[in-house]
């Protein structure tokens, strides 16, 4: 590193904040610190952004001086000649200062970590039988943790500022060479040179162990550093930490890749059994997007967007394309189909049932897109039935209940009205009334529907559901048999509302609507 700006006031190094650090591509590490406009001296080096999120020149503080709106900072010109110039800061505006000026060099279509430069002999490695590979790896990590524990131990245990530089520097350089074996054995996995699944399990167990390895010695580092008062000593062991935490994102990330790269090779059930051990897939939702990885009979492994993995099970023939998109839908046994499949499907049951159960329905939506729907017919036996299902397929929510209406009277109105409730594997209970309404000579059925929370407060527990829609109207199959079917008969009799009439009101020109009436799916 190239000397570093020595701090002059001991106020100044008392309360600023701790040194941070990140380590580059190229392993070099970046130091900084986050303070306010009123604690810029002249010599710091403003950064515009925190290292990490684009690389950026740091900009030499020229002169400082205190006015009344706030701190005036004299700097070059970065889009001229750098002629100096004056820039007003609030007092307290977050700025951060860097000690390592030199590494700064603005490049924005260069990624600062993750992209380790290969050194020249790692074409002639990658052209050598997985075991050699594995095995050169193996004794560069082994090796790379002796070095780094040794030197971390003596950072800790020296009081000499600059025998802990050199000490950061040495955990600096074990943990590069601790990521460059990473790599490289990962290429091994990653290209399908490893087929032995023992072989390639523990590989998975030493990367585990060296991300454990890097993390716990990097919060030995942390705690040392909010120990020591000592400016320098604080900044060797931020250096070091950086580096640290960079080899164990490589060692995540790394193991993140050989699982994803042998879900298509002969260890794809390892690798898929490995995802879950450490924590890569997630619980399936009734809808998934995301990239498709692999299938993994009888399973397909989609990538989400969050950087998880999910495992759905797919009918035997079904596939896609290796690194598309893919939107798919759980059916009522719980087989994943792409949603152009599942809508076939869907489109096929709708038809047949209302072929075969001529009903009243009613749909309603909510603010939040959640629709609540609720059907009515009569069985043979006379009985009122229906389903109730909720849905939004944003939160993926798929819910139907077949449900037994009972027969209640209004104390308001004295008129009959139908009711139904559903308890949820959530615990709350959800309600739904079949109503009776009359405007003018109109007269219909609405569903109204509202959610018992029995963790809520006492009077704060019944929400009723509120939205737009909920009339219920025929379907085609009720209004082809409405003088003969027993829904029709039942719906005339019971609340005076005749089916094959209401279907005519709202196609009538002029006509008007009761609220709500104009609202279906």
């Amino acid at each position: 590193m190239a000397a570093v700006l020595t701090e002059t006031t001991e106020t100044r190094e008392q309360k600023a904040p701790l040194w941070k650090s990140q380590v580059d591509d190229r392993g070099q590490t970046h130091v900084y610190r986050k303070i306010t406009a009123a604690e810029l001296k002249v010599g710091d080096h403003l950064l515009e952004h925190v290292i990490g999120h684009k690389r950026q020149v740091a900009t030499p503080v020229l002169g400082i001086k205190q006015v009344q709106d706030g701190v005036i900072v004299t700097i070059p010109d970065r889009h001229a000649d750098n002629a100096p110039v004056d820039e007003l800061y609030a007092t307290d505006k977050p700025v951060f200062i860097s000690l390592t000026p030199h590494l700064e060099q603005h490049n924005p279509n260069e990624n600062l970590f993750f992209n380790l430069e290969r050194k020249e002999q790692d074409m002639e490695q990658q052209s050598q039988p997985a075991g050699q590979s594995l095995g050169k790896a193996v004794e560069g990590i082994e090796s790379a943790h002796k070095r780094i524990n040794n030197a971390v131990e003596n950072l800790i245990l020296t009081v000499n500022p600059g025998l802990a530089a050199e000490a950061a520097q040495h955990v600096q350089s074990g943990a590069t060479d601790l990521s460059n074996s990473i790599i490289l054995g990962a290429d091994a996995v990653a290209e399908s040179r490893v087929k032995d699944a023992f072989e390639f399990g523990q590989w998975n167990t030493l990367l585990t162990e060296s991300t454990l390895f890097t993390q716990v010695r990097s919060a030995r580092l942390e705690t040392y550093e909010q120990a020591v008062s000592n400016v320098e000593l604080q900044k060797s062991a931020a250096y070091a930490r950086g580096a640290l935490d960079t080899a164990s994102q490589v060692a995540l990330e790394q193991r993140k890749r050989g699982i994803v790269a042998s879900l298509s090779g002969p260890l794809a059930e390892h690798a898929l059994l490995d995802a879950g051990r450490v924590g890569l897939l997630s619980e399936p939702k009734p809808e998934e997007v995301g990239v498709w990885l692999a299938k993994v009979p009888p399973e397909a492994v989609l990538g989400r967007a969050d950087g998880s993995l999910v495992a759905v099970p797919v009918p035997p023939d079904f596939e896609a394309e290796t690194g598309k998109p893919v939107r798919m839908v759980a059916d009522e046994i719980g087989v994943y189909h792409s949603v152009m499949e599942k809508e076939k499907v869907m489109e096929k049951q709708t038809e047949v049932k209302k072929q075969e159960y001529p009903r009243m329905e009613a749909h309603l939506k909510s603010p939040d897109n959640t629709w609540h729907s609720a059907s009515l017919y009569v069985d043979k036996e006379g009985q009122p039935r229906g389903v109730i299902s909720v849905e939004n397929r944003e939160q993926g929510i798929a819910e139907k209940h077949s449900v037994a209406f009972t027969e209640k009277v209004s104390e308001k109105t004295g008129e009959k009205f139908l009711s139904a409730k559903v308890d949820r594997e959530d615990g709350t209970t959800l309600y739904a009334n079949l109503t009776p309404h009359q405007k003018g000579d109109d007269r219909w059925l609405s569903a109204s529907f509202a959610e018992r929370d029995p963790s809520k407060e006492k009077g704060q527990q019944l929400t009723p559901i509120t939205g737009t829609g909920g009339t219920l109207k025929p379907n085609a199959a009720l209004l082809e048999k409405a003088d003969k079917d027993r829904t029709a008969q039942y719906v005339r009799e019971t609340f005076k509302v005749d089916p094959v009439q209401l279907a005519q009101d709202r196609k009538a020109p002029g006509k008007g609507v009761a609220p709500g009436k104009g609202v279906s799916r």
